[in-house]
């Protein structure tokens, strides 16, 4: 799916009036019908009491007829009216006069500090601002920002926590929600780990924007349909050559686990055949663990051109021997090449990255990849020079974190909506990359193999989560997760 910025999300609405021959604001009704009927969801019992706390914008008009539509399913509802900005937007005063032709609701002006409730009981909805946002809250609106969240009490925001940009980072104050009910699709906001903790859970709410909408941007985040959408079903009469043949170079004495579980994971991944170059000293336990895998011990002997994909790095150690083990590869300008884990961290040591072949995918996390690029201010820095490295060296860069963002050559930029804290563990970047590894030389090409195992990846440990918990789960278990 598309992230648009804020011009595009607004041209979408339009583009929506248009195409379906309705209102501006009979768009705003469908809205707050669907956010309604999420946040009635949300709600343990009809009398706790809810406050809406209403910007004058467009956003504000949604919690606007939110609040219509809350006391028409009598329930107690309270509407803080927050002037944000010089003018009330059209569409805000219309909805504004829905609200207050029902009866029962409470009506409050925040005008002066004296106004703000000392303390709330219920849940408080944040329609304050919307995706307009580009720039510091000041004045009054961030004395009410910063009032709601001094409260602590359960916040659900209306598209995306006031004070947070539809693409970029929170800058001074922001809402810090419990729940953000975002409208049609995420916002790139959300991908980055400095916004993290403003957002809460978020849950996407349809309201029937137009589905014909287009507008270019490199910014992109990967969903279930897309990565079903990338597998055929199998010939029946098809045998292990059609579907590839994988080496993974990994492994080191002390670090079998790391080759034990690469190669699991590769043969989960669909491939036709595997073979493990590993040291002689841990090769009885891969060929033991791991029977369906074939093993070789010295790679220079090897004709790797046989390959359709090569994984490695995991475990290797960054011995002399290590060392030159990732030399021998470079200088064969094999492609495409998977490096992860030692391999990078001794190309960022002997400043080999120009070396790498060209449409090499790379595996770093954020330390792995700022020796390799250079320092970072934090996550959104990183994910910008991502996509300018990914053009720069002609490769693709899998940045592994919360959100992994997958760039690739052409300059799009890609986030992951699987996975969850129980895969930070040791072992789960060494199944991703033998799972990539698999799906390369399966799939043959790059950029549908990364996001197909990076989504696939989280989405086994979303399943190891639900079986084992967060803080039980072994990355292991994810190998047993797998599924078509």
């Amino acid at each position: 799916m598309k992230l648009y910025d804020a011009a595009q999300l607004k041209a979408r609405d339009i583009f929506t009036t248009k195409k379906q021959g309705i209102t501006s604001f009979e768009l705003m009704t469908k809205a707050s019908k669907a956010l309604s009927k999420e946040i009635i969801k949300l709600v343990p019992n009809q009398d706790m009491p809810i406050h809406i706390f209403c910007g004058n914008g467009n956003n504000g008009g949604d919690g606007m007829l939110i609040a219509k539509q809350l006391r028409n399913e009598f329930m107690n509802v309270t509407v803080y009216e927050c002037a944000v900005s010089s003018e009330d937007s059209i569409d805000y005063g219309l909805a504004e006069q829905e609200a207050k032709s029902v009866s029962n609701i409470h009506f409050v002006p925040l005008k002066k500090e004296k106004d703000f409730p000392v303390s709330l009981k219920g849940i408080i909805v944040d329609a304050l601002l919307g995706s307009g946002i580009n720039r510091p809250l000041e004045g009054q609106v961030k004395e009410i920002v910063d009032k709601i969240n001094q409260l602590g009490a359960t916040v659900i925001s209306i598209d995306l926590p006031s004070g947070m940009p539809v693409d970029n980072l929170v800058l001074g104050s922001c809402i810090k929600a419990t729940i953000t009910l975002t409208v049609e699709d995420m916002k790139s906001s959300f991908f980055y780990e400095e916004n993290n903790g403003y957002l809460g859970d978020v849950l996407e709410v349809p309201i029937g924007l137009s589905k014909y909408f287009e507008a270019e941007t490199n910014l992109h985040y990967i969903t279930e349909p897309l990565i079903g959408s990338l597998f055929a079903p199998r010939e029946k009469f098809s045998h292990k050559g059609n579907y590839g043949h994988t080496l993974l170079v990994c492994g080191s004495k002390g670090m079998a686990g790391a080759a034990v579980l690469s190669t699991a994971a590769a043969l989960r991944s669909g491939v036709g055949l595997v073979t493990v170059c590993v040291d002689e000293s841990i090769d009885l336990i891969l060929q033991s663990s791991q029977p369906e895998a074939m093993t070789i011990n010295d790679l220079t002997t090897t004709d790797i051109s046989k390959f359709a994909s090569i994984g490695f790095g995991c475990g290797l150690g960054q011995s002399d021997e290590a060392k030159a083990k990732v030399d021998w590869l470079l200088s064969k300008a094999v492609s495409p090449l998977i490096l992860d884990a030692d391999a990078l961290n001794i190309i960022a040591s002997e400043k080999w990255l120009d070396r790498v072949p060209k449409k090499s995918i790379l595996t770093p996390h954020p330390k792995e990849y700022d020796r390799l690029f250079g320092n970072h201010s934090g996550h959104f820095e990183r994910c910008q020079s991502q996509i300018e490295n990914a053009k720069t060296y002609n490769i693709y860069i899998i940045l592994k974190s919360a959100h992994t963002s997958i760039s690739i050559p052409e300059g799009h930029l890609y986030f992951n909506t699987t996975g969850n804290p129980g895969m930070a563990k040791g072992g789960s970047g060494d199944i991703l990359t033998g799972y990539l590894s698999g799906l390369v030389a399966m799939l043959g090409e790059q950029t549908n193999a990364a996001l197909a195992a990076v989504f696939l990846h989280g989405q086994a440990g979303d399943k190891a989560k639900a079986k084992w918990g967060e803080r039980a789960m072994k990355s292991g278990d994810l190998i047993d997760c797998f599924r078509d």
